[in-house]
């Protein structure tokens, strides 16, 4: 599973899908220093790029930038894969499955 965004609420992801038995992989050009002690969780200290959501079953946009989650968005449409959205303004957008596409 993937996960966008080296922030707090990234890391909150992170941290659940960990919990819950996940191998995570994050990716960020930063992350906050919570992530240290995250286990099950790689870090990837890059800019994201399209081929980080390649193989993945489920990816999650948790980056501040609106326009970095709508690549990530763009690029999970493309290659068939479950993404859910949530910018830093506080909006969770998984109008793929409200649609039935996935």
């Amino acid at each position: 599973m993937l996960v966008v965004g080296g922030g707090y609420f990234a890391f909150e992801r992170a941290r659940s899908l960990v919990a819950y038995g996940a191998e995570v992989i994050a990716v960020d050009e930063t992350f906050v220093s919570e992530y240290n002690d995250l286990a099950n969780c790689i870090r990837i200290y890059s800019r994201y790029e399209a081929i980080h959501v390649r193989g993945k079953a489920l990816v999650m946009a948790c980056s501040p930038s609106i326009l970095i989650n709508e690549k990530v968005v763009k690029d999970c449409d493309e290659n068939n894969i479950l993404c859910f959205r949530q910018d830093g303004i506080g909006r969770l957008d998984n109008e793929r499955i409200k649609s039935g596409i996935c």
